[in-house]
C-alpha cells in the first residue's frame, strides 16, 4: 500500500508508512522486568506492532523466555542475540539495522527501549498521530518515575558552557513535578532525543545511528545533536563568535538561535513509559555495577569531548 503524504509548512512534506510500529527491547538478565514489559506491551498496544529483542549475553533464563515467545508469536516477535553485552548503542544500531534489512521503509517507527521500561494504554498510537500531525522524524515519549514524577521536562534542553566548554542537560525543578503536570502535558519541540525514544525511517536513514564509541553514556545527548544540525565546530565557532556574551549556561537553542540545519523532533505527552531502575536484589545490583562501570564511562566521557569539542557533565 502506498505511504500518504501529509503537507507539514510550505515547504516540508513528511510520508508516514502504513507498516506497523516497531518496539526494540535490549535485554540483559532481570527476566522479571523483562517479562514485565512484554505484558505491558501486548496489554497496551492499540495499533500493528512488532518486538524486536537484542540480548546481550543473559544468562539466568532471559533466552529460554524470549525463546518461548517467539514460538507463541512467531509473526510478532524477532530476537537477535550476542554472546557479550555488545552495550547500548552497538545494541540498538543492530536492531536498526535488521528493521531496515526486513522493513525498507514500510514502518512507522522504532522505539527504543531498555527491559525495565513498561508502555502506557495507547503509547503506540499517540506515537502514530504526533507522527502524521507534526512530521516528526524522532519523537520522545513522557517518560515517568516509578513514584509518579516526570523523568525529564522537555520544555529544558540542553545548557552550554562555552567558557569552561562544557555541556548538560537541564532538568530544572522537573525531578519533583508530577507526571501529569499540565506544563508537561503539551506536546512541543525539543533539543533533546532521550534513550527512550522513537526514530523515523527518515530519521535513521538521514540522521543515521547513534556513535559506537559510546558503550554506554552520553550516546542519546551525541545523536540529539547530530539531529540538531550541529557538527564537531559548532561550538568552538561560536565560543570564537561570542555567542555566548561572557554567560556560563545557555540554552542550545538561544545558542543556535534558529541557524541549523536540524531535523523536527517532538515531544509527545499522549506516549507515556514508566522507567523503572529497581536496585532490590543482588541481581539488580549486579546489573548496575556493569551498567554504571566508571571506567567504561570516563571513556565516553572523553569520546564525546573529542568529537563534538565540550564536555558532558551531570
Amino acid at each position: 500500500m502506498a505511504d500518504k503524504e501529509y503537507i507539514i509548512g510550505e515547504n516540508q512534506r513528511s510520508t508516514v508508512s502504513e507498516g506497523p510500529g516497531i518496539v526494540s527491547i535490549l535485554t540483559l538478565n532481570r527476566l522479571g522486568l523483562t517479562k514485565k514489559a512484554v505484558d505491558s506491551i501486548l496489554k497496551n498496544s492499540r495499533g500493528d506492532f512488532r518486538i524486536v529483542f537484542l540480548d546481550n549475553g543473559s544468562t539466568d533464563g532471559t533466552l529460554e523466555y524470549l525463546d518461548e515467545l517467539k514460538l507463541m508469536y512467531p509473526s510478532l516477535v524477532d530476537v537477535l542475540k550476542s554472546d557479550i553485552n555488545l552495550g547500548v548503542a552497538k545494541g540498538r544500531n543492530k536492531i536498526f539495522e535488521y528493521v531496515l534489512d526486513k522493513y525498507g521503509d514500510n514502518f512507522k517507527w522504532v522505539l527504543s527501549l531498555d527491559n525495565d521500561c513498561t508502555v502506557h494504554e495507547g503509547y503506540d498510537m499517540a506515537l502514530t498521530n504526533c507522527i502524521n500531525e507534526t512530521g516528526a522524524w524522532a519523537v520522545c515519549p513522557r517518560l515517568i518515575q516509578p513514584d509518579g514524577k516526570i523523568f525529564h521536562d522537555a520544555h529544558n534542553g540542553f545548557l552550554i558552557d562555552l567558557n569552561e566548554m562544557r555541556l548538560k542537560l537541564e532538568y530544572g525543578g522537573s525531578v519533583s513535578m508530577s507526571y501529569d503536570d499540565p506544563k508537561v502535558s503539551q506536546r512541543i519541540e525539543t533539543d533533546v532525543i532521550l534513550g527512550t525514544s522513537a526514530k523515523t525511517p527518515k530519521f535513521l536513514k538521514n540522521v543515521g545511528f547513534y556513535d559506537e564509541g559510546h558503550k554506554i553514556g552520553w550516546e542519546d545527548f551525541a545523536i540529539a545533536l547530530k539531529a540538531f544540525g550541529l557538527t564537531g565546530d559548532s561550538f568552538s565557532v561560536w565560543r570564537d563568535q561570542d555567542k555566548h556574551n561572557g554567560e556560563d549556561w545557555v540554552p542550545l537553542r538561544k545558542l543556535a538561535d534558529g541557524n541549523t540545519s536540524g531535523v523536527n523532533v517532538v515531544y509527545e505527552p499522549g506516549c507515556m513509559i514508566t522507567h523503572d531502575h529497581p536496585i532490590v536484589t543482588e541481581a539488580d545490583e549486579a546489573y548496575e555495577k556493569v551498567r554504571w562501570d566508571s571506567e567504561v564511562i570516563e571513556e565516553s566521557t572523553d569520546h564525546f569531548e573529542k568529537t563534538w569539542g565540550v564536555r558532558p557533565v551531570l
